[in-house]
């Protein structure tokens, strides 16, 4: 189904007077994955501050052109219809600018794009030579990261069109202290230690997670140092297998816990029961980490993490800040980067704090502004 929605204040005057916002995007809930949550949580906090108008496709790949078709005929609709008229077309991915720039310059409106990486990067089936033209000719493209902006630079995108803004997060809900979390955890069959360090992975398991090659040469020194931690998995994907086979090989079935995908209140139970929140990512060529808005999240609960400092995650993980940030290519490095923080608890409850601190710089409540002043930018 293709969804279609507008403000329900767009009739007062207030409404009238902001931003008349068309948002287009093929990667919406209720499918899954990080640029599908993205364009969601945007929408949401975008709604109060804009006269908004969505056209989203939320079923995945399936049915895309029959969506690419129904929205360009929308777009027409609206474009033609003075009263309905948009002040700005905003793109949630750039996969979707050989379809909205010619619509934007023939409605003589102007158009934005949002980068987030994979968009930028896909390398197959002609992709390159049929978005890149088109997104180059966009009025602005926001970058979510500064990765992002590097790679739209190298292909040719003018710097001048170029706007760098984080992916926000909500603010974090309330959620128990951490072993009313671990014993709430435990009730819903988590094998959670008593007071020995649990670990925590949130995410779409895919090759550039680094997740399989973590557990294979990262993972036995700190079982080594720490041999009754638990190690959560949480998310499923096509490298599920890869991982499954690296822990029966390394004999850790008793360390690494998979639980597969979970709903939004089990993984705010997790970040606050863990000590560490890991993102072993190793760079994959053409699929790269945009952002990494889960080390974001995790921060907001005070949940410092080690991250390997590559593509996106660059941004979304400051090395003593809201964790630390290891060179990649090496996962024992990164497990002694996490070792070293799990042997002090005292720093890592300050670091934890920080994180906090420093994700709460994040809520969408200090981004919106930041897309507010593009489109005002191009409407003047």
């Amino acid at each position: 189904m293709i969804s279609a929605t507008r403000n329900s204040s767009a009739g007062n005057p207030e409404a009238r007077s902001a931003v008349k916002l068309l948002y287009v995007t093929r990667k919406f809930t209720p499918a899954v994955g990080g640029m599908e949550r993205m364009n969601a949580s945007l929408v949401e906090a975008l709604r109060p501050a804009t006269d908004l108008y969505l056209l989203a496709w939320g079923r995945g790949q399936w049915g895309l052109p029959l969506f690419a078709l129904t929205a360009a005929a929308r777009i027409t609709i609206r474009l033609a219809r003075r009263s309905a008229r948009p002040d700005v077309l905003c793109l949630g991915d750039a996969a979707l600018s050989p379809m909205g720039v010619p619509l934007g310059r023939v409605g003589g409106i102007p158009v934005v794009a949002i980068a987030h990486g994979l968009d930028i990067t896909f390398p197959r089936y002609g992709y390159p030579s049929l978005v890149l033209p088109a997104l180059r000719r966009c009025d602005r493209v926001i970058c979510v990261s500064q990765y992002t902006a590097a790679a739209c630079r190298e292909r040719g995108v003018s710097p001048d069109r170029l706007r760098v803004i984080p992916n926000g997060i909500k603010p974090p809900l309330p959620v128990p202290p951490r072993e009313a979390a671990r014993d709430e955890l435990r009730r819903r069959g988590w094998p959670i230690p008593g007071e020995d360090p649990f670990l925590v992975t949130v995410g779409r398991l895919v090759p550039r997670k680094g997740v399989a090659e973590f557990i294979r040469s990262g993972l036995p020194g700190l079982r080594a140092r720490f041999p009754r931690l638990l190690y959560g998995v949480i998310g499923r994907g096509p490298d599920e297998a890869a991982i499954r086979n690296a822990v029966a090989d390394t004999g850790a079935s008793e360390t690494v816990f998979l639980p597969g995908q979970m709903d939004d209140e089990t993984v705010r139970l997790a970040y606050a029961a863990a000590d560490l929140f890991l993102m072993p990512n190793r760079p994959v060529p053409g699929n790269p980490e945009g952002f990494g808005i889960v080390a974001m999240e995790a921060s907001s609960y005070g949940l410092p993490v080690v991250a390997t400092a590559v593509e996106g995650l660059i941004d979304a993980v400051r090395d003593g800040v809201n964790g630390r940030s290891v060179p990649p290519g090496n996962p024992e490095s990164f497990a002694q980067a996490a070792a070293a923080l799990l042997a002090e608890p005292a720093a890592l409850a300050k670091l934890g704090l920080r994180a906090r601190e420093h994700a709460m710089t994040h809520t969408w409540d200090k981004i919106v502004p930041r897309y507010l002043a593009v489109f005002e930018e191009l409407i003047a």
